[in-house]
């Protein structure tokens, strides 16, 4: 299953879809299931690709307000 790392948009308090727990403040690598798209598409999170580009590149930040 793809993998994606969210991280919390202005210290927002976001429940793992699991229930155990607030997603940390500092971010978490997670299963890319529609909760965290629907999080996203809220402005509740920002969301990086992980594993997407080779080692050492930047990875691609997405969130509801960049342009594509």
């Amino acid at each position: 299953m793809k993998r994606v790392y969210v991280t919390p948009v202005d210290q927002k308090i976001i429940p793992l879809p699991d229930g155990n727990g607030d997603l940390p403040q500092d971010g978490k690598d997670v299963a890319a299931v529609s909760y965290w798209y629907r999080r996203l598409a809220d402005g509740d999170i920002t969301m990086t690709e992980v594993g997407a580009q080779p080692e050492g590149k930047a990875a691609k930040s997405t969130s509801k307000n960049d342009t594509k």
